[in-house]
């Protein structure tokens, strides 16, 4: 009995001071609004981090992309140089053009209200849900 409770004990102490991650891993992140502005309809940007290798990609309304990212605690957030197909789509070209560049700024990031908002310093550059 003794040592039963000393295992309950153990695995209690072991979970409750585990750090919490609110890291999103193996989620497809849709972008709302890119510097304060609301994409048109016909513009779909996703994004995607994987916890193997610390990689991110995605679909930039007209090719996908795919890298490296760095993250440390608590919400600090940088994203490796990034490489992409190299599709021309004329309709989402400068879209396209400002979410790559955007990446390139990204320092940190919070998740509130089930959303992904990317800040580079105090301004926020990216909003997903």
């Amino acid at each position: 009995m003794r040592y039963f409770l000393f295992l309950i004990l153990g695995a209690t102490a072991l979970t409750c001071c585990k750090a919490p991650s609110d890291f999103p891993l193996q989620r497809d992140w849709q972008l709302l609004e890119l510097k304060n502005k609301t994409l048109p309809a016909d513009v779909a940007v996703t994004l995607r981090f994987e916890g193997s290798g610390k990689r991110f990609s995605g679909n930039n309304s007209c090719n996908n992309y795919n890298g490296t990212y760095e993250k440390s605690e608590p919400s600090v957030l940088r994203f490796g140089p990034a490489m992409a197909t190299k599709k021309y789509c004329a309709a989402v070209a400068d879209w396209e053009s400002a979410y790559m560049t955007v990446l390139t700024t990204v320092d940190n990031y919070a998740i509130r209200e089930g959303r992904l908002h990317l800040y580079a310093g105090t301004k926020l550059v990216a909003v997903f849900k």
